[in-house]
């Protein structure tokens, strides 16, 4: 297994450190609003809070449920492919996901900017070779919950990590082009929302 190294201390992994600090093990505030010191996007419009649609915790059952081993649907789905129209908010609920992953004190896996973030209660760790990245093949992270934007599908990184020897239970959002998600539905044996 490859050795895991600290993201560098660009302004967006300082924050998304920050945040798992900041929130790990918490309990989630209530409603659809969460209060976040991170830049995602200009905050200016959002007065510094995440918008959520009411339909991101619905995605969230959903991917909990095909996650849980005791579910009799698990065996048959390694992920969930969410896409729709662009701009309806896919990468949003992938943000949403790994927010509620930190507050629930999970381990989870980002797929971002041709890294893999791997976030767990010890730290963030960052690989960016398509050869650490296989590390998702170890059975340490069976069913850890894995956050893909298939739109950014521009890294030999992306194929190590949607790999069907990986572990992982992946999340990938996608616009509805089929020839761009195609591939890792039949190899990930995903479902789609």
């Amino acid at each position: 297994m490859p050795k895991l190294v600290h993201p560098d201390r660009s302004p967006l992994f300082e924050t998304l450190t920050t945040l798992h600090l900041d929130h790990w093990g918490k309990p989630s505030p209530s409603g659809n609003l969460w209060e976040l010191s991170i830049t995602i996007s200009p905050w200016e419009e959002t007065d510094g809070k995440l918008l959520t649609l009411e339909q991101y915790p619905t995605v969230q059952t959903l991917v909990n449920e095909l996650r849980n081993p005791a579910s009799h649907r698990r065996y048959r789905h390694k992920g969930v492919l969410v896409t729709s129209s662009p701009g309806i908010g896919k990468t949003s609920c992938l943000w949403y996901l790994l927010v509620t992953a930190l507050c629930a004190a999970e381990p989870v896996i980002l797929l971002y900017d041709s890294s893999l973030f791997i976030i767990t209660k010890s730290g963030v760790y960052k690989l960016s070779s398509a050869n650490d990245a296989q590390v998702v093949e170890h059975g340490a992270f069976t069913g850890v919950l894995c956050l893909v934007d298939l739109d950014d599908d521009t890294s030999p990184i992306h194929k190590a990590v949607l790999s069907r020897n990986s572990q992982c239970f992946t999340v990938a959002a996608s616009s509805p082009q089929c020839k761009r998600y195609q591939d890792w539905v039949t190899r990930l044996r995903i479902t789609t929302s």
